[in-house]
């Protein structure tokens, strides 16, 4: 059994949504989730981003799609032309997250990227146990500009606190 939880917001010039979702192992045996170099969260880009030269990879770490494979990173972006402007989407991955930074998945030449724990090794889940999971996905219009993903990823990371005196 899972829930999934989404909001949809407008923040600094980009469109904003989280995701989130919690699974319970509700069987009276542990689940083992095997080792792979897929699973978790996953997007497949535009199918004309598809070959060496239409797709755009970048994570946090400075790895494009090429060395981005098999890395971990606090986020990941990937874009591509839309007509005569270069647009993305930024996959965010929370601190609280298993594993986290995230091991991930970028394929070289197909505009697919995933986040994958279980890439780092089995994760196993007691039963009535939980495996929670927070994301946040950001579009972007343009080139990708690292130093506001990377505050974009700092308010979702630490939103700031605020205390009321009354």
């Amino acid at each position: 059994r899972g829930r999934v939880e989404a909001n949809n917001t407008w923040r600094q010039g980009a469109h904003t949504g989280d995701l989130g979702g919690t699974q319970r192992n509700i069987a009276a045996d542990t689940l083992l989730l095997r080792e792979h170099h897929y699973g978790g969260l996953g997007l497949r880009g535009r199918s004309e981003w598809s070959g060496a030269d239409d797709f755009i990879g970048l994570t946090s770490e400075g790895h494009d799609r090429s060395t981005g494979h098999a890395t971990r990173a606090r986020w990941a972006y990937i874009g591509g032309m839309v007509d005569t402007t270069q647009v993305g989407v930024v996959v965010m991955s929370h601190p609280t997250n298993p594993r986290h930074p995230e091991p991930m998945r970028i394929h070289p030449d197909v505009p697919f990227f995933n986040f994958a724990p279980i890439q780092a090794g089995p994760i196993a889940i007691a039963p009535n146990g939980t495996f929670a999971a927070r994301y946040r996905l950001v579009t972007l219009d343009g080139p990708p500009d690292v130093e506001q993903i990377n505050r974009l990823w700092q308010d979702f990371a630490t939103p700031p606190a605020v205390t009321v005196d009354g």
